[in-house]
This record gives C-alpha cells, structure tokens and sequence, in this order.
C-alpha cells in the first residue's frame, strides 16, 4: 500500500524516513515497516504524522483511496 502524500512530504522536504520518524516522535523501524506496508499503524501516531505533514485524515488517505479504484 503507497502512503502518497506522505511520500511526498518527505521527498519535498528531503527527509529520510528516520528524520521524518523523529519528527513526528515515531520510532524509525515502525515508521518504515508502516510506509512499506508492512504493519499497520496505531490511529494515534496516525494523528502524529498528519500534524507534521499538516493534512486531514480525508486528504492524506483520499489520493490513496483514489488509486485503487
């Protein structure tokens, strides 16, 4: 599953996932295994990386929801 929006975040501000993780108070490897689609996430740190990336819930996740159609 492909987090775009997050993805982009992160290539806009030339982040690593550990530097994007320490921003939003993420351990890295969960951070990573999350944006590889690896392991679900808890709504709480859901919460966290929307506040950094500075989207709702519905713009961050829309243009993912989109893609599968």
């Amino acid at each position: 599953m492909k987090y775009l929006a997050i993805e982009r975040y992160i290539g806009i501000e030339g982040l690593s996932i550990k530097e994007f993780s320490e921003k939003c108070d993420i351990s890295p490897s969960t951070m990573s295994k999350f944006l590889h689609g690896k392991s679900d996430i808890k709504k709480s740190n859901i919460d966290k990386i929307l506040k950094v990336v500075g989207l709702s819930y519905e713009e961050c996740f829309k243009e993912q929801k989109d893609e599968e159609l």
